[in-house]
């Protein structure tokens, strides 16, 4: 089989797009700083992690307002290619840093999550 050069530069470039990043790999976890339920920490194992009320989430929250209300689902954070991506399943409830998201946000070592009255911290620890 032979294979132009043009190919041979086509498929070399193509590879190194594909390639991981040489070091150690990072592990998302969050720290719970305020309104804890349960854990203070969580590792992000898997796919993806899921914050809310209901006892079926990963990470319970406490409510917030004058009755304590939350969604049963607040949020969810999925391992993407490009990193940790936070998913508000209930659009403005969930902030990062303050700002209320609607859809997602791709997050960073150090970010703060706010959901309800319990607020966490996004983290990226050495594997």
């Amino acid at each position: 089989m032979v294979i132009s050069p043009q190919k041979q530069a086509e498929l070399a470039a193509a590879a190194s797009a594909n390639a991981k990043p040489v070091g150690p790999e990072k592990a998302g976890w969050l720290r719970v700083i305020q309104g804890l339920v349960g854990q203070s920490e969580h590792e992000i194992k898997g796919m993806s992690l899921y914050i809310g009320k209901s006892d079926r989430v990963q990470i319970q929250i406490k409510g917030a307002g004058l009755f304590g209300s939350a969604p049963e689902v607040a949020a969810s954070i999925h391992r993407k290619p490009e990193g940790y991506v936070l998913v508000a399943v209930t659009d403005g409830y969930p902030a990062v840093n303050s700002v209320k998201v609607n859809g997602s946000v791709l997050l960073k070592d150090g970010d703060l999550i706010e959901c309800g009255a319990t607020t966490m911290q996004f983290e990226l620890r050495a594997v």
